[in-house]
């Protein structure tokens, strides 16, 4: 693996210095994306990378067989001023060089060149109905509030990435960036080499049970609220032998709504919560459930879609525009109701065959995306051109 980024051999004082930064990752996919990245970047041996990160990134990568020399750990400049003052002094230090920040805002003013990836769709596409899940009117203000305040930290960049056409389309709109300025890199499956089996306990749990994996972080516009909804809907159609197994944060107010409402409805003996889950341990949990349920009502370009098809089970989706323009007819769809989620997940538990022609999709809707590898790659080609294109001057008014 090897990129020629016009600066000459990574040994001499000429060549592009080049920071990754993925300080900011601290959750679900935007860390599984970075792990990966760092990995590759590290057998790059073509570009000098220096790695700026979060211990949720370091961990995830190490799992994965990178070598802890030349990368950094850092708080998330996202809630610390301090470490917003050090990456600062950090990424401005040394001019002549290229900060990739793969999901920003990095909430740091970068004097030179500054790639930055936008994945969070409250920046590209926000909803109404996404902010209205689980929220409270004064909830949605202050998260109203704090995107504004993400954004414009968000185009303090100068180049960006996006993960789809819609996001590219939504933060671009008005022509407050430049086309030539804004890119499109899909995402990308990575878990098909992350071996292991379950943990005896959770084993235990599921033994003569069908599971329901439910892979998301502990955010509302996952929906993750109405799960013991859908668990009652399900039962109330005849399928009583499942266990919907969450991996959220024990202390977050998630699972706490999913307690109450669990409890209320009297279907938290088929509600199983593992907790925050290493990387590690999440492909055996994809290769052991019967069917993915992703039921976020907003999201840029989830990597639990393609981790789902990439282990060829059936994912069950909710009909929105974002994710028929991802995951295309290698999903099923329902209607975004407790009702039409259990409708489906029913047909598919009860009739494995129905999901045949979109388990079959999903091998076409993999194929265009690639793996990371491609992702790597795809990611390194926009850097040469903004690198090539700030050499020959034009990238004036970069800053």
């Amino acid at each position: 693996m090897g990129h020629d980024l016009g600066f000459g051999d990574k040994n001499e004082k000429s060549s592009p210095r080049l920071i990754f930064n993925a300080s900011t990752n601290v959750k679900g996919g935007a860390v599984q994306n970075a792990a990966n990245f760092l990995v590759r970047a590290q057998r790059d041996e073509s570009v000098s990378w220096s790695f700026v990160v979060s211990r949720e990134v370091a961990d995830a990568a190490g799992s994965l067989g990178a070598k802890e020399q030349g990368v950094e750990v850092v708080e998330s400049p996202a809630r610390s001023r301090r470490a917003r003052a050090y990456l600062t002094q950090r990424f401005n230090s040394d001019s002549g060089g290229l900060v990739y920040t793969m999901a920003g805002p990095a909430y740091v003013n970068v004097r030179g060149l500054h790639v930055m990836g936008i994945s969070n769709p409250y920046l590209t596409h926000p909803t109404w109905e996404a902010y209205w899940c689980g929220r409270s009117p004064l909830e949605v203000a202050l998260d109203w509030g704090k995107n504004v305040y993400r954004r414009r930290w968000a185009r303090k960049a100068a180049v960006f990435v996006f993960q789809t056409e819609t996001a590219k389309r939504g933060f671009c709109a008005g022509g407050s960036v430049a086309g030539d300025d804004a890119f499109v890199v899909p995402n990308a499956f990575g878990l098909g080499d992350v071996r292991g089996a379950l943990r005896a306990e959770v084993a235990r749990e599921l033994e003569g049970r069908r599971m329901v994996f439910v892979p998301a972080a502990g955010y509302p516009h996952k929906a993750l609220n109405f799960i013991p909804e859908v668990v009652a809907a399900l039962g109330g159609r005849g399928v009583e032998d499942c266990v919907f197994v969450l991996t959220l944060d024990f202390g977050s107010g998630i699972w706490r709504q999913v307690q109450e409402k669990g409890r209320r409805l009297g279907v938290m003996g088929s509600i199983l919560n593992l907790g925050v889950t290493p990387y590690k341990e999440m492909a055996a949990l994809y290769r052991s459930s019967e069917v993915v349920f992703v039921p976020s009502l907003l999201e840029t370009f989830s990597t639990s879609y393609l981790e789902a098809m990439g282990f060829q089970k059936p994912l069950v989706v909710p009909d929105r525009a974002f994710a028929v323009e991802v995951c295309g007819r290698g999903a099923l769809y329902y209607d975004g109701t407790a009702g039409d989620a259990g409708r489906v997940l029913r047909d598919v538990l009860a009739e494995p065959g129905g999901a045949k022609e979109a388990l079959r999709q999903q091998k076409e809707v993999l194929a265009g995306y690639g793996g990371q590898d491609t992702r790597y790659n795809r990611i390194m080609e926009v850097l040469g051109f903004v690198l090539s294109r700030y050499k020959s001057g034009g990238a004036e008014g970069i800053e």
